[in-house]
């Protein structure tokens, strides 16, 4: 493996590459949070990493059908989770594709390469 990273770093089209402003903006484009502060905080605690899991993993047998098995009882609440779960995913997405767009038009130094 390290003899096909030594010879890729020594390929001149690899080096030609990594050093065109596409590449570099490609990189730096990926390296923007599109998640604002408070985005990330709400996100990162402990309760609501467990509910995200527990959320996916509802969104996960809803769509598999499989909570037909379980009883009525246990059907809702799966079917509440899941609803529960796209719903936040759906937010959080808008959230993020808008503090993307600020970004783009308001905060361009953060995408800005410098040589």
């Amino acid at each position: 493996m390290k003899l096909i990273r030594d010879k890729l770093n020594n390929n001149k089209y690899c080096k030609l590459i990594k050093n065109s402003s596409t590449y570099k903006g490609i990189e730096r484009g990926w390296s923007v949070e599109l998640a604002p502060p408070f985005l990330i905080k709400f996100q990162n605690k402990i309760l609501v990493r467990i509910a995200r899991v527990v959320g996916g993993v509802c969104v996960l047998i809803s769509f598999s059908k499989y909570y037909l098995l379980a009883p009525k009882f246990f059907q809702q609440i799966i079917l509440l989770l899941a609803l529960i779960q796209l719903i936040w995913m759906f937010i959080s997405c808008v959230i993020k594709i808008g503090n993307g767009i600020y970004v783009l038009l308001y905060q361009k130094e953060k995408l800005q390469i410098k040589k």
